[in-house]
Formats: C-alpha cells, sequence, structure tokens
C-alpha cells in the first residue's frame, strides 16, 4: 500500500487457464496433500465440499465457506448473525410480491416492501443477491432455516418467470437495470448450485439455463465505455432496456461455467469484456476512467482474475495487478475506501477536494463487495500477502463501518449507503429503503469467513487475525487451528493446533505493513524467523495435538495524509482501523516538527485513544465502525505544525 504517515518525525515527510476446459470434472477434485506417512489411515473432513468448484490456476485456494466458523464472541460473527436473523425475517411473500403482481399471481396477505424494491430502476435487483446470501450462510452455518428459506425464493421466482423467459421483478416490465439485474440472477443461481446442492441446486441450474437463453437475446449489446461526463455516460438507453452497468457480467458468467461445465457460460461471460477500462488501469491512463462510477467499475475488475483463471492469459492478470496498483496510489483513502460521490479519481490527485465538495465519501457496502473479491483473487493468484493490507481495511472499516440493516414503524429495509469522511461529519442511514447496498450488505457479513485463511498442499495461511476456527487435512491427517484475536482493542491472536496425531504443514502467518514489532512464540519459546518475499512469517515443522502459537503485533496510531505531500487533510489510524474524531471542539490538530503521534496520547481506553495535540487541545479518537446513527465527528482533520 502507498503509505502516507506522519511518522517517526510529525513532518518527516511521506512514510508511506489452461486452454479452455473441456469439462469441469477435473475441477471439482480436491487438491492432494503430501504423501501419506506410513501405516496412518485417512482422515476425512468433518465437511464435504458438494457441488463446490476449484478456481483453477491459483497459487493458493479459497476455503471457500468450507471448514470455517467465525467465533460466536467475535463482532464479525455478531454482526453476521444478526444480518442471518434479518433476512429470515422478511416475508418470502412480500419478497417475491412484485414479481407475482406481474404474472397476475395470488398476491393476497403480502405487503410491498417499498422504497427501490418496489420501483423505479432497480426494482428487486438486489434480489439474487438476498438468496446468494442465504445460500453462503448456509455453507458457513448448516442452519436449515437459511436452506428453506434461499429454496422458497428461488422456487417462488422461478414459477413467476414468463412465458417467453422474461425473469426480471418489475410489475409491468418496465427495467431499466437489465444487465446488473441479471448479473444477480446468474450469482443467485450457482450460488444455490455450489452451497446448498441437492435438488434444489440441479432446478437452480435449470433456471439459470432459462434466463441465460432469454438475456442471450434480450440484453443490449453497445458494450460502449464509460465517460467523463457522468457515472455511467456513453450507455445507452433503447427503450427500457438500458445497457447500464453491462461490463460486470463476466465475472459471475465464468464461475456459472466453472460450476456447470456449460461452453455457453463461458463464451457469453466473453461478450461483455471491459478491456477498455482494464487496460487503461494496466496503462495508467486514468484520463479514460475519471468520473466514472466507482463500484460498478471496481466490481468489473474481479473478472480479469476469472479470465485469467480459465486462459493464464498473462495480460489478465497483469491487468488485475495494475489495477490494485492504481487503485492504491490515486483512489483510496488511507482508511482503504474510495469513490466520493460514486466516482473514480482517474490519476487525478484530488481527494482532498473530493471529501470537501462531497458529503457522501464511500458507498460503502457496494465498494467493500467491489474491493474484498479483489483482494481475494489476488491473494489466491499470487501467494502474496501485502494485498491484505487493503483487505483487512475493507473488513474493519468496510464491513464493520457499515451501520446494521434494520425496520422501523415507518419503513423497512433501512440501509447504511454513504460514508462521510469530511471535517465535520455524522453517521446516518440512507433516505430510501433496500437501495443496491442492502444486497451487498448481507454478502460482504458472509465474505468474512472467506477473507481469514488459505491453504495450499503444504500449509494453512492466516490472512486476518479474527477469531475464527478452520479445519483443513494436511498428509491425510486432519488439523483444526483454533484462533482467538481482539484486535484492535488487543495486541495479539493466540492459536491452538487440534489433530490426532502430529500433522506435518508450515503455519504462515501474515505480517501486517502497520506492525511495529511483530513477534511469534510456539508452546512460549520464541520462533526466530523473518517475513518471506510473499509476506508470510513461517512457523513450520510437525505440529501436535495442543500446540499453541501465540502473535503479537504493535499497532501505533498514525497519521495519514489523504494525498501525498499535503498535510491539509489527515486521516487517523490505528493500524488498519480508522479512527474518527469524536466530538472534536476543533478540525485542525497541531504537532511538534520533531515528535511522533504517539508523543501526544494521554490516554487508551479499550478502542478509544486520547490525544492531547501541542496547543493543548484534546481529541477523543474512536473507531469509525464503534459510531452509531447520528453520531458526529471529524472524518479528517488538518494538521498544523510547530517549528517549521
Amino acid at each position: 500500500m502507498i503509505k502516507r504517515k506522519l511518522s517517526a518525525t510529525i513532518f518527516a515527510g511521506v512514510a508511506l487457464g489452461i486452454a479452455l476446459l473441456g469439462g469441469c470434472s477435473d475441477t471439482k477434485k480436491p487438491s492432494g496433500g503430501k504423501s501419506d506417512p506410513p501405516g496412518q489411515a485417512d482422515e476425512y473432513l468433518s465437511y464435504t465440499r458438494d457441488n463446490r468448484f476449484d478456481y483453477v490456476n491459483t497459487t493458493l485456494q479459497r476455503f471457500d465457506y468450507n471448514g470455517v466458523k467465525i467465533s460466536n464472541d467475535s463482532v464479525f460473527k455478531q454482526q453476521f448473525q444478526y444480518a442471518m436473523e434479518y433476512l429470515l425475517s422478511v416475508p418470502t411473500d412480500d419478497l417475491l410480491k412484485v414479481m407475482r403482481v406481474r404474472e397476475g399471481k395470488d398476491v393476497d396477505g403480502s405487503s410491498y416492501l417499498g422504497g427501490w424494491y418496489d420501483g423505479g430502476l432497480w426494482v428487486a435487483a438486489t434480489f439474487g443477491q438476498y438468496v446468494s446470501s442465504l445460500a453462503r450462510g448456509y455453507a458457513l452455518t448448516g442452519d436449515e432455516r437459511l436452506k428453506i428459506k434461499a429454496t422458497e425464493l428461488i422456487d417462488g421466482w422461478a414459477d413467476c418467470i414468463a412465458d417467453d423467459g422474461f425473469f426480471y421483478f418489475s410489475p409491468d416490465r418496465e427495467t431499466n437495470s437489465t444487465h446488473y439485474t441479471y448479473d444477480k440472477v446468474v450469482l443467485m443461481c450457482v450460488d444455490v448450485y455450489t452451497y446448498i446442492g441437492g435438488d434444489v441446486g440441479d432446478r437452480a441450474l435449470g433456471y439459470l439455463e432459462t434466463a441465460t437463453d432469454f438475456a442471450e437475446d434480450y440484453l443490449a449489446r453497445n458494450r460502449l465505455p464509460a465517460g467523463p461526463n457522468g457515472p455511467h455516460s456513453g450507455q445507452s438507453v433503447e427503450g427500457g432496456n438500458s445497457d447500464i452497468e453491462w461490463y460486470i457480467l463476466s465475472e459471475n458468467l465464468y464461475r456459472a461455467y466453472l460450476a456447470s461445465g456449460n461452453q455457453k457460460y463461458y463464451d457469453f461471460a466473453d461478450v461483455w469484456n471491459y478491456d477498455y477500462f482494464w487496460d487503461a488501469l494496466k496503462n495508467g491512463d486514468g484520463g479514460k476512467y475519471y468520473n466514472v462510477h466507482a463500484y460498478s467499475h471496481t466490481n468489473s475488475i474481479s473478472s480479469t482474475a476469472l479470465k485469467y483463471m480459465l486462459t493464464k492469459n498473462a495480460n489478465s492478470l497483469e491487468q488485475l495487478k495494475r489495477a490494485y496498483e492504481m487503485y492504491d496510489k490515486y483512489e483510496l483513502y488511507p482508511n482503504g475506501m474510495y469513490g466520493t460521490a460514486e466516482r473514480l479519481v482517474g490519476t487525478v490527485r484530488d481527494l482532498n477536494t473530493a471529501i470537501d465538495s462531497h458529503e457522501n465519501n464511500c458507498e460503502v457496502p457496494c465498494n467493500t463487495w467491489a474491493g474484498m473479491k479483489i483482494v481475494k483473487y489476488l491473494t489466491e493468484l499470487t501467494g502474496d500477502a501485502s494485498y491484505y493490507e487493503w483487505g483487512e481495511k475493507l473488513l474493519y472499516n468496510g464491513v464493520l463501518g457499515a451501520l446494521p440493516i434494520k425496520d422501523d414503524y415507518v419503513r423497512r429495509g433501512i440501509t447504511f449507503y454513504y460514508a462521510n469522511y469530511q471535517k465535520n461529519a455524522s453517521k446516518e442511514y440512507y433516505g430510501a429503503s433496500w437501495p443496491c447496498c442492502s444486497g451487498t450488505y448481507f454478502m460482504n457479513l458472509c465474505d468474512i469467513a472467506d477473507q481469514i485463511y488459505f491453504k495450499d498442499a503444504d500449509s494453512l495461511y492466516v490472512a486476518n487475525y479474527i477469531s475464527s476456527q478452520v479445519e483443513n487435512n494436511y498428509g491425510k491427517r486432519n488439523v483444526v487451528l483454533t484462533q482467538t484475536s481482539n484486535f484492535p482493542y488487543s495486541n495479539k491472536a493466540e492459536m491452538t493446533v487440534s489433530c490426532t496425531s502430529t500433522v506435518d504443514f508450515d503455519l504462515k502467518l501474515r505480517v501486517p505493513a502497520w506492525a511495529t514489532n511483530f513477534s511469534v512464540e510456539l508452546n512460549g519459546v520464541a520462533v526466530d524467523g523473518a517475513t518471506d518475499g510473499d509476506g508470510w512469517f513461517t512457523v513450520g515443522g510437525s505440529f501436535k495435538n495442543g500446540d499453541r502459537i501465540t502473535v503479537v503485533f504493535d499497532p501505533k496510531l498514525t497519521a495519514e495524509r489523504i494525498v501525498e505531500g499535503e498535510d491539509y487533510g489527515v486521516m487517523f489510524m490505528y493500524g488498519s482501523v480508522y479512527m474518527v474524531a469524536e466530538n472534536a471542539v476543533s478540525t485542525t490538530i497541531t504537532f511538534d516538527k520533531d515528535k511522533s503521534v504517539d508523543d501526544y496520547i494521554i490516554g487508551k481506553d479499550g478502542g478509544t485513544v486520547y490525544v492531547r495535540d501541542a496547543n493543548d487541545v484534546d481529541f477523543k479518537f474512536v473507531p469509525y465502525y464503534e459510531l452509531g446513527e447520528g453520531d458526529k465527528y471529524a472524518g479528517n482533520l488538518s494538521v498544523s505544525v510547530k517549528g517549521v
């Protein structure tokens, strides 16, 4: 990550595929491990792969919602559980009403949901994400209620597909979000097949084929690049059928191909590749995407990862890597978020201006979802831990940073949409119910479990320090790793190995760039070693039941420039956690030129850090994700430096 820290001294400057697969039978085989130890029988995992497919041509593998559990005492688990219970509480008949009205079906006893769900451009466009979240939630928990709900919804939706194949949700057949909504249908069907399986999974593949047959004829194929005159400019509208966000389709269609082996999905995915934008990122040509829609363009980048997996085309991987570099250098605020007023800035260094000019500084759940996918794909493809410098920020400041969806006495589906990072800010819900961020809100909370661990044949990788448990098989011997962490309230993580007999594997620990100290002990004895070129610290050898690994890291409170070289706008970070000045009496903080931020800390209480600056002005810094509705804070501060 580009570092913009005011560190050491406050004024010290910037410290800152294979050829086309003939079928997918081979992709469904579990990866092999080490050779069997003599005389040892196979031990089997407590979970099954079901219809899960391998993301091919990767250096590391994701667990893909299989074998990972987040601990009940984790704030991440608490948010996830709340979200799943909320989804379960929304009546199935209400979620299906708009499409049943269109087909003249019985809607007695059901109610419209309101907001974006029932009318306008995005009628029920989030439906597929709700079903996908239920399927992924079921894969994570085994909660039959989630499976039943997902089954009722996808079957109820399929029952409303018109005789001509029209599968959209608008009750009057007028819909403008044709490409966007079809993408969510592909996502839904693939995820029900992959994470629920069984008869409903098989039906989901049939539903997908029906929808795709219709979409092949129905979707506009102008495929014009977006331009600088607005987030979606350059994209045409033909009657009620617009090709807005056409460029997000490839990723999930490639996933459909991997899941089903059906060549039609691969071919249809190729139709929607967005090389104009991806090559602009690769070539550093920010003028080609200045002012375009941040979320949808970022979302499209993940398609390059799938394209590389299926073709091993080096250009696709280069597009993905360079996209990360360009975002890191130009688009990202120090807290990992981006997209003020839903726009990308290209190569214009105007993030300070962007924050000042518009209070909607990030479309939080949507932008987080798009970013987390990029990080996960890059880590899988390259084995490089450094991408989680961004990924960790997205978890704490994006996933946790969003207020939980809720209802009140007037309306349902009240969602946190935009974050305000201005100097005089407050944390507020969005004004309309069920916006697009209500879909990615649930997706993000499911995906936490898939952002903690990775694996290969010989090693288990810990990418994030979150209380959780992971199970895997090495040398056909089972191992369960239980991790306990209370970061950012404590500076360590403790891990315990459970196994029936000695297991040989390497434990790879991500070394965060923000960790001023990083030390590891095995059963109380310091482990010597160095971070490898990919950012992992290795605890290697044989592990036996009860082995304990303790990881200690020391985050510091740092002031990081929003724009490199400019002190006008500074965000405070505690490791990867975005800290804001709650109820600040001043929006300028003053330091002496030869002192560090730590020199001004006068106390800590949980996640709160108290600072008294060089002018004896007190600031209370709290994690952004701890703020509640209506809380007031300074999202960034100006810096005044004495002695310069």
